[in-house]
């Protein structure tokens, strides 16, 4: 294959620049945000199955997690805190099943209880809200469920529909984003042809049996076939990393319970507590969003990553165990179960990187940049909590790809005017780190309010008179005829269109939606239409199948794996006789000329996409607005909430990081007082000359605040010497008083204080004190030309908040007045800075 690889011309070479490889939900949610946030780019996610997700990503329990048990610093912990937030907000935002249930994590004896002890510990530090419940309490919750003594609940534990979340994905990809989905494409080759990859892949077409296809960037998100990706560039990498991404099958079975709700009724996912190295989770309990229960899944290390037999394993190191041992298990958490009660279901395989009994290990997330191989990105491993922190992973995507001798560009760079300030937990928050939520509905036409209620019966457009035209887009206006039946009708006052040319003509001025709709109640087109999605709709729902977003077939639902024996390969497809037969209520004249010209098409790539209003020559209704709030997404207290009117500009939170952050600032010019003792650089910086750089700290707190500066330790394009690395910024005030002593020449050198709580100037390296701004000096030696010199500054600041403490109120004994009582804590904030300098000769 590296032979047939090599021997590609150029010409022959499709050629992409982002090229994922395994379209599982975590291969599909990268490719979705690469598609989306590089929309100049082109995208391309291959298979080697018929459709997406046919492996690890449709055989599983289908739990959102919220990330309690693994190391705090670990990606599976970071990712699955993240993303179970990401998750719950793309499911709402575009209408996946999804139910945010809770969990009970269960123990049966002392030993047990002592771990939930330390994962409650755990899950404060990480900051995940979970609560140690009582015996009596959890009777409460699930009568069904029993424990020794204790139970640690999660609230912000969930279940999804995994299909419908991959099938959204797909959507937002090959519609939404722009970009490509290849199933039935394997990639049996990959080569570095710097800059970028060439990758050989089969595509089963007997006439074009391979192809060759030339990508800017690569991700291997191929799951349980990660590793052998991996290693067709390991003899290309300066490491060779084929021991240490080996992967291990893990294969686990499900088991559907079948008694009935009469005898068993849980409404909450039900955990025992996990084994030593948290290889597995235990035999727990699950709903899918039908509500039907199963249990699973147990844990069989095999050879084979094919090997779903439920039965038996291909070389494995077990057999799959009798009904007796697996309700046996069950009983201890769910004493009414029975082995009559629960029956096979189906079977997932893991990939591990952790061996059997061996100790845990991470994701691997991995751009191979220090291996040689800048672009190739290498996402191997990813099991549990997988699912839930695959929206976070694609969010690592989004910047361009790290040059190996560039180690600045791993960080995240925003203008203080687009962060926030979480003033709960006294942290920094951009744009990733916020949920946004609809704060109000408005037509941006007639800024008319809409309640929320009403948004989605209006179908997300405005119900007044407020319609664009299908020629030029512009707002249509009421205008009356003369001597006409019906006297008024829409007309554009820019290309002269009116609604007549369609026999759109009204009786009223008013409520031209809903004559419209009147209008089209007698329409043909549309009864047809509608009768034709009711019948696609009870297909739908007898098939218990999804159809794949834009390819016209099917993908299997993990939730409808429930054979009674055997492999449990997949649920048996439809056929002819079992769809019923269409009938339809309207006859609508069909264009046979068109549907032979449609028919007649072999490449889509030559059907061009037309907007609405080019297929369509009735007025749209104009859609709506909205403003958004945005909360912290770690403790979901607000930053940002405008007002909900149309009308009103201002907000009613509105929590900057430029209002609790100091202000840093290049000054264009000095007092006078200052100009002959320092003197600003001039402009373009020599390479090898040492210059005086100023920086100027604003307060903008009415508290005094303490700041540390440092200097990036691995800068490679400048020397940078900060004098004054520690020093405070006095407190912002509306008045200020200035007297001369303030600035005295002969003031201590290590500054002081001069009797009005106000610190001396003379501190070295501070060049200039003035209300409540400090300006530094730091000097600068560029070491290389650069169109633009970039100097990294670390920057923690320290300042008092003032609490009110609601619980301690003090009444005084002589007036009989309540005095509210305060507390201060100390608010320490960290951050970098990046100040550009610009051009260095």
């Amino acid at each position: 294959m590296a032979e047939r690889l090599a021997d590609c011309k150029q010409e022959d070479m499709a050629s992409v620049d982002h090229l994922v490889i395994g379209a599982g939900v975590v291969g599909l949610a990268v490719a979705r945000e690469l598609s989306q946030t590089r929309n100049s780019t082109t995208t391309l996610l291959i298979d080697k199955n018929q459709q997406f997700g046919m492996e690890t990503s449709s055989r599983n329990s289908e739990v959102i997690h919220a990330g309690i048990y693994y190391p705090k610093e670990s990606y599976r912990t970071q990712f699955c805190v993240e993303g179970k937030d990401l998750m719950y907000e793309y499911c709402a935002k575009n209408h996946v099943p999804y139910r945010q249930i809770g969990k009970l994590v269960v123990a049966q004896d002392k030993e047990k209880i002592e771990y939930l002890h330390r994962l409650h510990r755990h899950c404060a530090q990480v900051g995940v809200p979970v609560e140690l419940v009582s015996e009596k309490r959890v009777l409460e919750m699930e009568p069904s469920v029993c424990c020794a003594s204790l139970a640690l609940h999660s609230p912000t534990t969930g279940i999804v529909d995994t299909h419908e979340l991959m099938g959204s994905l797909l959507k937002d990809l090959t519609e939404n984003g722009g970009g490509d989905f290849a199933p039935n494409t394997k990639a049996v080759a990959i080569q570095y042809d710097n800059p970028g990859y060439r990758v050989l892949v089969s595509t089963g077409d007997p006439d074009t049996p391979y192809m060759c296809i030339k990508a800017a960037t690569v991700v291997n998100a191929a799951g349980l076939w990660a590793d052998q990706i991996a290693n067709m560039l390991a003899s290309q990498s300066k490491h060779d990393w084929r021991s240490k991404y080996k992967l291990h099958f893990a294969k686990g079975r499900y088991y559907m319970y079948t008694g009935g709700p009469s005898k068993i009724k849980v409404q909450r996912l039900v955990y025992p507590v996990p084994d030593k190295n948290i290889t597995s989770l235990g035999t727990h309990l699950t709903i899918d969003m039908s509500g039907a229960i199963r249990f699973g899944p147990d844990l069989e290390w095999v050879c084979s990553n094919e090997d779903y037999d439920f039965d038996s394993s291909i070389g494995g190191r077990g057999s799959a165990p009798s009904m007796d041992a697996v309700a046996a298990e069950i009983k201890k958490y769910l004493p009414r179960i029975e082995p009559s009660d629960i029956v096979p279901g189906y079977t997932g395989i893991r990939p591990k990187l952790q061996t059997p009994g061996g100790a845990f290990r991470d994701f691997v997330v991995q751009e191979e940049a220090d291996a040689g191989l800048p672009g190739f990105v290498n996402l191997i491993g990813i099991e549990s909590p997988g699912l839930t922190s695959s929206l976070a992973i694609a969010r690592m995507q989004q910047q361009p790809p790290l040059q190996p001798d560039s180690k600045l560009l791993a960080l995240r760079v925003s203008t203080i005017e687009n962060l926030y300030y979480c003033d709960d937990c006294s942290e920094i928050r951009c744009n990733r780190c916020v949920i946004e939520e609809p704060a109000g509905y408005h037509c941006p036409n007639c800024l008319f309010d809409v309640p929320t209620a009403s948004v989605r019966s209006e179908k997300n457009c405005c119900a007044r008179n407020c319609f664009q035209c299908p020629i030029c887009t512009h707002i249509l206006s009421v205008v009356e005829n003369d001597l006409e039946a019906k006297p008024f009708s829409l007309a554009c006052s820019v290309c002269c269109w009116d609604s007549r040319e369609i026999k759109w003509e009204f009786e009223k001025a008013t409520g031209i939606s809903a004559q419209i709709e009147r209008m089209k109640q007698d329409d043909k087109q549309i009864k047809e239409y509608a009768n034709l999605l009711e019948y696609w709709r009870s297909v739908h729902r007898l098939s218990a199948t999804t159809a794949s977003a834009g390819l016209g077939a099917h993908t299997l639902n993990s939730g409808q794996f429930k054979h009674r024996f055997g492999a449990s390969v997949m649920p048996k497809t439809l056929t002819d006789s079992d769809i019923p037969e269409y009938k339809a209520v309207a006859y609508v004249e069909t264009d046979h000329n068109r549907v032979s010209d449609l028919m007649a098409i072999e490449n889509a790539d030559y059907v061009s996409r037309l907007s609405v209003n080019a297929c369509c020559n009735e007025p749209q209704r104009v859609r709506l607005s909205m403003k958004l709030a945005r909360r912290c997404r770690s403790c979901h207290h607000i930053l940002i909430k405008p007002e909900s009117k149309a009308q009103a500009t201002r907000f009613k939170i509105q929590l900057m990081a430029a209002n609790f952050i100091p202000k840093i600032t290049l000054p264009v010019s000095l007092s006078p007082r200052l100009a002959s003792d320092v003197v600003l650089p001039q402009k373009p910086l020599r390479a090898g000359t040492a210059v005086p750089v100023v920086l100027r700290f604003s307060n903008p707190l009415y508290s005094e605040m303490q700041v540390c500066v440092s200097a990036h330790p691995q800068n490679d394009h400048a020397f940078v010497e900060i004098h004054a690395e520690k020093f405070s910024l006095p407190p912002f005030t509306e008045l200020w008083e200035y007297d001369e002593d303030d600035y005295d020449d002969d003031d201590d050198d290590n500054g002081g204080d001069d009797g009005d709580g106000r610190s001396s100037m003379k501190q070295r390296g501070v060049v200039d004190r003035h209300g409540n701004r400090v300006a530094i000096q730091v000097n600068i030696m560029p070491k290389i030309p650069t169109d633009n010199l970039v100097i990294p500054l670390w920057v923690e600041s320290t300042h008092q908040d003032d609490m009110d403490v609601d619980d301690d109120v003090k009444v005084d004994a002589k007036t009989g007045t309540a005095a509210s009582s305060s507390s201060q804590r100390m608010v320490k904030n960290k951050f970098w800075v990046y100040v550009s300098l610009g051009c260095v000769e």
